[in-house]
Formats: structure tokens, sequence, C-alpha cells
């Protein structure tokens, strides 16, 4: 009687976990087994054969080629993007394209930068879509640029729609945000584009034009009171102490409850002043 028969060994849990054997081994159906995925091969359960195994010419080679493939997570994914980027968007936006035609539209664009210093210039469009029997309003488009002045932009825009087979002089409107790269009066986008079409329309953003007049008009006011309202906000935000004097006189006039938080004064957001004026 050899020694494997007189001391027969049975599958030890603790090898599934063991970094030589983690990749590739797993059970078998005899409890007296093992089983290497990779080779598809039952072993005996014995330490030594186990690692007999692993470093066998089979073995390695199996092992090799398992790795140059992806896992499943990985290919579930790129598949899933791929699918997203190569078929649905490109049939989706093939279906943009066709309910514009030769139709007329709107633009609505603006220019900004990201956190990373790369510029772009957003495109949504605006149009009557036959198919679906009303106006729509979408995304068309998101354009990385390097410059932004009139110029450039006009030269982006344009051939991006000699791309996308649409013809730029079918937009009768542009809406913008007023700045003077797009839609200044002596040169801007607005001005470039009027030349191949002198009925374009131009509407700014009633929200940035609310601001801009609140601006106007702040500065008619006395200087003591911008500082007034900026300082107050400072004084507080700054100290520990001087916030807990805030929260006992606040206590003291209303009673108790939680104070309000003073509102800090905005270089763009102009209405935020009468925010200000409202919560001291």
């Amino acid at each position: 009687m050899t020694n494997w028969a007189k001391y027969e060994k049975k599958f030890n849990d603790s090898w599934l976990k063991d970094p030589l054997f983690i990749k590739w081994l797993c059970k078998a159906d005899n409890p007296n087994k093992a089983y290497c995925k990779l080779c598809k091969s039952e072993l005996r359960a014995h330490r030594a054969d186990l690692v007999r195994h692993r470093d066998s010419a089979n073995h390695i080679t199996n092992a090799t080629a398992t790795a140059a493939h992806p896992t499943i997570e990985f290919f579930q994914k790129t598949k899933c993007t791929a699918l997203l980027t190569r078929v649905i968007e490109p049939s989706l936006f093939q279906q943009q394209i066709k309910d514009i035609g030769d139709g007329q539209f709107s633009l609505i664009l603006d220019e900004s930068t990201d956190v990373s210093c790369q510029k772009h210039l957003c495109i949504c469009i605006r149009y009557f879509n036959i198919r679906k029997k009303r106006i729509v309003s979408q995304y068309l488009e998101l354009i990385p640029v390097v410059e932004t002045s009139a110029n450039d932009l006009y030269e982006v825009l344009n051939k991006y729609f000699i791309k996308i087979n649409l013809n730029l002089s079918n937009c009768f409107a542009i809406a913008t945000d007023g700045g003077s790269n797009l839609c200044g009066v002596r040169h801007s986008l607005f001005t470039l584009m009027k030349e191949k079409n002198e009925k374009l329309i131009l509407f700014k953003c009633i929200c940035h034009s609310i601001h801009l007049v609140c601006s106007h008009a702040s500065e008619e006011l006395p200087s003591n009171i911008d500082y007034m309202l900026r300082e107050t906000f400072n004084w507080f935000k700054r100290s520990a102490l001087q916030r807990k004097k805030y929260l006992d006189i606040y206590n003291t006039i209303n009673d108790g409850g939680d104070p309000l938080q003073l509102v800090q004064l905005s270089g763009t957001r102009w209405l935020a002043r009468g925010q200000a004026v409202a919560r001291i």
C-alpha cells in the first residue's frame, strides 16, 4: 500500500485563500480531489501536487494566455461604452440632423473654460420637429476651442456645420450671454453671422442683462454701503468668537431660534446685493 493510499488527503479550504493557488484552484466534486480552472483538470488534494502543477509547463502556458484576456467586468464596461458611443449616439445624432433637415433653427451659444483650462463652445439648437410636431430645444455639440475671439468662434462654428451637413444660413436667431465676442455691436460672432443672413436676430440672456442693470445701479449708491455689506460678512466669517456674539445678539432680538447666515457679495451675481441687504 502506498503512502497516498494509507494517508488519504481531503481538500483544505485554506488553499482557496493561498496566494499560490487563489487564481486557479477550486473544489472538485470529489472531496479527495482539487480542480484547476485554467487547465480544466482534477488533481490530488495534496499541497505538494498542487505546487508541482502550478510550476508545470502546461499550467504556465494557460495562465499566461488567461492573463492576456480582459476580465468580465472590464469587458462588460467597455462593451457598454462602445454601444453608447459607436451605435446609440451616432444613431440618435443622425436622427437629430434628419429632423432638422433644411428647416430654419435658432442657436443657443456660450463659451466657457472648464477646470482643466480647456475652453469649449457649447451649442444648443431649437427648431420645429416635424416628426414630433412641436418645437424642441436640444443639445447639439460641445466643441473644444483654443481662441475665443469672434473670428475664431465663427470659423469653428462654420466648419462644424459644414461637417454635419447643416446650412448655417438657416439660422434665424442666436441667444448668448451678452459677451462682446459673441454679440458685440461692431465685431462679434453675431455680426459675422449677420453678414451671411441679414435677418439674423439676437437674443441676450435676460438674467445677465438684469445683473448688468444691478451692477450699474449699485455704482450710484454711496461706497460705504458696499463696504458695510462686504465687511459685515467678513467680520463674522473669520472669527468663532464674533460668530458667538452674533448668535447671542440674534437670540436676544428674535427670542431664540437659529440665526440666519449672512450673504456674501459676489462680483458676478449682482442680485446678491438685494439678498445681503435684506438679511442684515
